[in-house]
């Protein structure tokens, strides 16, 4: 295991590290959540014993998509929810 964390600590290292978990557990199977399932995309691309994956929002972005674009969306919607329920009790 890679010990403590430390400024050169990177990608490289947790890869390492799920590596080293893997091959004392006999798993197969990586779960990453948030910057964890960056961590088991790229440990995917390089273990080969990795033979499922699930990740649970993955901090990526696409052209048509970045973290926060369902903010404006979700606002509008409440807004309009709201607006309709003051109108209904009034």
């Amino acid at each position: 295991m890679s010990g403590p964390y430390s400024k050169d600590h990177g990608l490289d290292d947790e890869v390492e590290d799920v590596e080293a978990l893997l091959s004392e557990t006999g798993a197969h199977y990586v779960f990453g959540p948030s910057a964890g399932a960056v961590i088991a995309l790229e440990a995917a691309l390089r273990i080969p014993s990795i033979t499922k994956l699930a990740l649970y929002e993955p901090p990526l972005e696409t052209e048509t998509m970045t973290q926060r674009a369902w903010v404006p969306r979700t606002s509008a919607s409440w807004h309009e929810e709201t607006s309709q329920l003051r109108s209904l009790r009034s």
